[in-house]
């Protein structure tokens, strides 16, 4: 009786090892060509793009790494097409690989696209079931070198504009996931952001950001873009150099938080963001003594330096008709009106923003803090 019960469980047992196996139509590695980004350009006729392709060296092995340059450890294929569709059928007939986007990481697009061709380009690669959507969307230019621009900082197998995203290691982060640029694409009162990248000589840097605005992309400055950090809680490891009565002094370790209340009267809205930060004392004059009253004077300056950061990035968003810190959109919540969606403009008349700023000094150096 025993023996003719172990039959059946035998071959249920086979018939889930075949299963276990899973990869067995999956190509192998070796015969695929792993596209880990992708830049975006216009070119000098007006219906066709310049598609960059960036892939890890296929010849790279452990043994190799050591000897290899950062230029060589990446190479890329450049392919001019009008659509994404017709990019991916050129680029495939320059590989003897299959295009793979297993490992995809950053899409960069230039930042001289229209703003209708970003949301084309950004809701294709959303739409497209061969990509995660947890990529990078920045934008730069031009496209292809900031994709194709390996820095000596980092070597293969890690794709170093990928980490100078992901890092958390920049004073200020705005980096967005494809998910998060399309959310506020598609929702109305905020407007997409992503980070500017650029290249300067072997160095990929992101000082500042860009808004999608309703015609075109807006480059914000360093100055503004930090005034949105300061604002929205972005900042990551801060530093200020505060201008004072003794001198240029400089504070580092600033972090802190923001909080924003937003009150509808009548037709005016009103809203509040109160901010407060600390820092370090860090750099200072040469024979500072350091009174309880310097102190407290460098504080105060600290202060009026972020709120000037602020002031900036608030008049920049007038200006550009935008709204990258998400008001409008709190606001429509809160209320439950129904926004305009994309490209709508974002305008702030009947807006009264104020912002206060607590800066506090936590120490006299990095052992106090």
């Amino acid at each position: 009786m025993g023996g003719r019960r172990a039959v059946p469980r035998i071959a249920v047992l086979g018939a889930m090892l075949l299963l276990l196996t899973g990869c067995w139509d999956q190509r192998p590695v070796e015969g695929r060509a792993l596209v880990e980004a992708v830049g975006v350009a216009p070119t000098t006729r007006p219906d066709t793009w310049a598609w960059t392709f960036v892939f890890p060296n296929p010849t790279e092995s452990v043994s190799s790494l050591s000897s290899l340059s950062p230029s060589d450890q990446i190479y890329a294929v450049t392919v001019s097409a009008a659509t994404w569709t017709g990019a991916l059928l050129k680029a495939q007939e320059r590989t003897t690989r299959d295009l793979y986007f297993g490992q995809f990481r950053v899409l960069a697009i230039s930042p001289r696209l229209s703003a209708a061709s970003w949301d084309r380009l950004i809701s294709t690669f959303n739409r497209s079931g061969r990509v995660l959507k947890t990529f990078w969307i920045v934008a730069g230019h031009p496209a292809g070198a900031v994709v194709a621009t390996a820095p000596v900082s980092e070597g293969a197998p890690l794709y170093a504009l990928f980490k100078l995203l992901a890092c958390h290691c920049q004073p200020y982060f705005w980096a967005q996931r494809a998910w998060q640029v399309w959310d506020r694409l598609t929702t109305p009162g905020v407007t997409p952001i992503v980070p500017v990248i650029t290249v300067a000589g072997p160095h990929v840097l992101n000082t500042a950001f860009a808004t999608v605005g309703p015609h075109r992309v807006f480059l914000w400055s360093a100055r503004t873009s930090a005034g949105w950090a300061y604002l929205t809680q972005h900042v990551v490891k801060g530093g200020l150099v505060v201008r004072t009565p003794w001198g240029l002094v400089g504070l580092n370790q600033v972090r802190g938080r923001s909080r924003t209340r937003i009150l509808t009267r009548g037709r005016m809205v009103v809203v509040t963001d109160t901010l407060a930060y600390h820092g370090a004392l860090e750099d200072l004059p040469p024979g500072l003594a350091l009174t309880t009253r310097q102190k407290t004077a460098i504080a105060r300056d600290a202060s009026r330096t972020i709120a000037a950061l602020c002031d900036g990035a608030l008049q920049t968003a007038d200006a550009q008709q935008v709204d990258p810190f998400g008001w409008h959109r709190q606001q429509h919540w809160a209320q439950n009106t129904a926004g305009r969606p994309w490209p709508a403009p974002i305008r702030w008349q009947h807006w009264s923003v104020h912002v206060i700023v607590h800066f506090r000094i936590t120490g006299e150096g990095v052992a106090h803090s």
